[in-house]
């Protein structure tokens, strides 16, 4: 599965963004860069976002 990496995102105040429990068989998590799978090393993933963006005021990323 293919997954875009966002840029100029507005994430409005008292955001919360966390990683979750994740319930599918095959736990990894890859990043797709320029058609080339990546691993991450990781089972859970919270949140990449690009250049530009920007966060509201008592927003949480965990």
């Amino acid at each position: 599965m293919k997954i875009p990496f966002w840029h100029d995102v507005n994430l409005e105040a008292c955001v919360v963004v966390t990683n979750h429990h994740n319930w599918r068989e095959i736990k990894a998590i890859w990043l797709v860069q320029e058609e080339k799978a990546i691993s991450t090393s990781l089972e859970k993933f919270s949140l990449m976002i690009g250049d530009n963006c920007k966060i509201g005021p008592n927003s949480v990323i965990d």
